[in-house]
């Protein structure tokens, strides 16, 4: 869990495929990406390599159709019915 990202698209619903093809085409990793749907619409994202995973974090903010892409590292105990946003760095 160490390069896992936890996703989620405001103000749109989004599918898998969908998101894949658009993460792919934002974040342009070397290496593979990998995800699962959390509930909510909430995904968790698994970076192979370390340098995508970074550069995920570092870089942004990021967009998918105008809709604001939130991203943070993946946390223990991550529930998608009570999480929220506290603050967004733009």
């Amino acid at each position: 869990m160490a390069k896992a990202i936890i996703v989620k698209v405001y103000g749109k619903s989004i599918g898998f495929n969908f998101l894949h093809n658009r993460l792919l085409s934002l974040w342009k990793p070397v290496s593979r990406l990998d995800y699962v749907a959390l509930g909510h619409g909430f995904f968790l994202v698994w970076l192979s390599l370390k340098e995508d995973y970074e550069a995920v974090l570092k870089n942004g903010p990021w967009f998918i159709e105008e809709h604001f892409l939130s991203i943070r590292p993946w946390e223990p105990n991550f529930k998608p019915t009570s999480a929220n946003v506290s603050s967004i760095a733009v």
